[in-house]
């Protein structure tokens, strides 16, 4: 039993976020987020409203995925090697990997963001987000990120964020492509001892405090 704990789930754009920061606002001693910051698009609007609740020297400490590592993840990998053969090179010379298809809006502060608003979340980007919404960064590092996840998490995952990428492509490209990275995936699976998918990412770790209202 915990009778002070609420759960409540909010768009940081929405009125109600607005209202909960009018209710909140530095009340709070310490915010924390371990992998799930990414799927945020207004990354600005969420560390603004982090500010507003936090009292004058609170504490934050995220843990913020980036993108699938290029050699131990296998989705990943594989697509950065379809791009080096010759039968693949020029038809996905135009497409680019979508991380977690997090479309970032205010995107100003990101170095790595595309025209479609694509783009992982770095931590050298995010430390001067920090820094320049009131927050002192006291600790950033680049970490990797190895999470077990079932197999329906993975369908969903491939279904929802993989088949409806790379849009670059003609229909018929894009058929072409998909079917052999599934075909060359499937040959693959990267499977623990338990039957679970080992999902490699790079990430980052940082921490510190609220230095001054905004």
């Amino acid at each position: 039993n915990a009778p002070n704990l609420k759960w409540r789930q909010m768009d940081v754009e929405s009125k109600d976020c607005q209202s909960f920061c009018s209710e909140q606002n530095g009340k709070m001693d310490l915010v924390t987020s371990f992998s799930c910051l990414h799927w945020v698009p207004n990354q600005p609007a969420a560390v603004q409203m982090f500010n507003r609740i936090l009292t004058p020297g609170g504490k934050f400490c995220f843990v913020i995925a980036s993108t699938q590592n290029s050699q131990r993840n296998n989705m990943k990998r594989e697509f950065e090697n379809m791009k080096r053969e010759d039968k693949w090179s020029k038809m996905l010379q135009k497409t680019t990997w979508p991380h977690f298809k997090t479309i970032h809006r205010n995107n100003t502060w990101m170095s790595t963001v595309d025209h479609r608003g694509f783009g992982p979340i770095i931590e050298k980007d995010y430390v001067k987000l920090m820094e320049n919404n009131g927050f002192k960064v006291g600790f950033s590092k680049n970490m990797p990120l190895n999470y077990v996840f079932n197999d329906e998490f993975i369908r969903n995952f491939f279904k929802s964020t993989i088949l409806t990428s790379f849009n670059e492509l003609e229909t018929k490209e894009r058929e072409m492509f998909l079917d052999e990275f599934v075909r060359r995936l499937k040959s693959q699976k990267q499977i623990n001892a338990d039957g679970h998918y080992e999902a490699h990412v790079d990430g980052f770790m940082i921490m510190g405090e609220k230095e001054r209202n905004i």
